[in-house]
């Protein structure tokens, strides 16, 4: 798989950004991230199946907190615990406006309390593979939001997982291995 990170949305995500909330505002945009991700084999497509594996692999919220914003998050992990999903749109077939391979990923979060953080997902059609087109008047018009999805995940000291007690009592397998899914058509 390939990913084409967006700079212009992660540049937001700077302390001094005027999305960013201080002392001084209420509310405020949160953090975003944005790709394009791409499936690299020309034989394997965007499909049905695979949309909510690509809800599930943007950059966490922790993970996109300035270093400054984040004392003693060491490396982590962020299991999934509740995800809900909703199709919002067929997938389009491939054409001269949508790829067969790419979408663009769309993340925004806003809140980490005592390690649980919520995020909003949207999957896009892309007008064409990475690496394949040029950029032409008017796609974005032409692109649907394929699928929207909330998830709440956990921060999860990667040092919990490799506690030899906890290897011992559950071998590789977390107990935190469960979710609840709820999915729209």
């Amino acid at each position: 798989m390939a990913l084409a990170p967006d700079p212009v949305i992660m540049e937001k995500n700077a302390p001094n950004h005027s999305n960013r909330t201080n002392a001084s505002t209420i509310g405020g945009a949160g953090l975003e991230w944005g790709a394009w991700f791409s499936f690299r084999d020309k034989g394997d497509e965007i499909t049905k199946p695979s949309l909510p594996f690509l809800v599930d692999i943007f950059a966490g919220l922790p993970f996109l907190m300035p270093r400054s914003e984040r004392p003693g998050l060491g490396t982590s992990w962020f299991p999934t615990m509740v995800l809900a999903i909703e199709f919002k749109a067929p997938i389009p077939r491939f054409s001269a406006d949508h790829a067969n391979r790419t979408v663009g990923i769309y993340f925004s979060g806003k809140f980490v309390n005592d390690g649980r953080h919520d995020s909003n997902v949207e999957v896009w059609t892309a007008p064409c593979n990475i690496g394949e087109g040029k950029e032409i008047a008017g796609w974005r018009e032409k692109q649907v939001c394929l699928v929207i999805a909330t998830q709440m995940a956990y921060i999860v000291p990667m040092a919990f997982h490799l506690q030899r007690p906890y290897i011992n009592q559950y071998g590789d397998d977390l107990p935190f291995r469960f979710a609840c899914v709820e999915i729209h058509m």
